[in-house]
């Protein structure tokens, strides 16, 4: 495991980002035999199922798609499905496992996001005579227009058929222009810290005095619940505190576990 910073090896550069997941190897880029196309399901209960041409899937917005494909959900399943509410888009993104949810976490509070889906479209071409097709996990688009495929899986789970899809779904993003990414397991504590931080991810936590008074009382670095006293009864303070620390209006190193002694500072300075 890497601790400190997370490599995301993209078809187009090395993103080095403050996440610190465990890693995959590099993924190069194969071109996928065939005919390529991409299938999404329009957004809105029982939407139409359209079919697009490597050339048409950069016009669409993938981030709208409802789910291409059904998440089974059954007893004694591994992996743990569910909804999570987006604070950046303000509705629901599925995910299919508990490490979907982190790297959806991730990228809820992430700078520039502005829309994330799960199950977004199918990737379908073929080999010799048989029909193969593959569903990325999530769908980013960032306000600049840029966009990110993500395939979330740990890193001891992934086999040699599963690096061999990546690189053929990595071959059709970079076609399009899109980044793929390989997103591991994420590194325990940071994720426990922003699984709490997503308690207080909601717009009205925030009371708009309060974070006024706190964002002014962070000149310098200051402990945590000292932060919380000097403006006023942590009971009321703290939850407004929280979310600042979601949003990303305040810092901590969410590397090591949240405590009332934790160092607060100004995430612009």
């Amino acid at each position: 495991m890497s601790v400190g910073r997370c490599i995301l090896w993209t078809v187009h550069t090395q993103m080095v980002l403050d996440l610190p997941w465990r890693d995959h190897p590099p993924v190069g880029s194969l071109a996928a035999p065939g005919v390529v196309t991409v299938v999404h399901v329009a957004a809105g209960h029982g939407g139409p199922r359209v079919v697009s041409s490597l050339d048409d899937a950069a016009d669409q917005r993938y981030e709208d798609a409802a789910p291409v494909r059904a998440i089974p959900a059954y007893r004694g399943q591994r992996s743990l499905p569910g909804w999570w509410w987006s604070a950046t888009t303000g509705g629901h993104v599925v995910f299919e496992s508990w490490v979907e949810r982190h790297h959806i976490m991730e990228f809820d509070r992430t700078p520039g996001v502005t829309g994330i889906s799960g199950q977004p479209f199918a990737v379908v071409w073929t080999e010799g005579s048989k029909r193969r097709s593959h569903v990325p996990d999530l769908f980013v688009r960032y306000g600049d227009g840029r966009a990110a495929v993500v395939d979330c899986r740990p890193a001891d789970r992934a086999d040699a058929e599963f690096y061999r899809v990546a690189a053929i779904t990595a071959g059709v993003c970079e076609r399009i222009g899109w980044d793929y990414l390989l997103a591991g397991e994420p590194e325990p504590v940071r994720a426990a810290n922003l699984r709490w931080l997503a308690g207080y991810r909601r717009p009205y936590v925030r009371v708009g005095s309060i974070a006024e008074r706190l964002l002014a009382a962070v000149a310098s670095p200051v402990p945590l619940l000292e932060l919380a006293r000097s403006v006023g009864d942590p009971a009321a303070v703290l939850p407004t505190l929280f979310h600042l620390l979601w949003a990303g209006a305040l810092h901590v190193d969410l590397r090591r576990p949240l405590r009332d002694d934790t160092v607060v500072g100004r995430a612009d300075v």
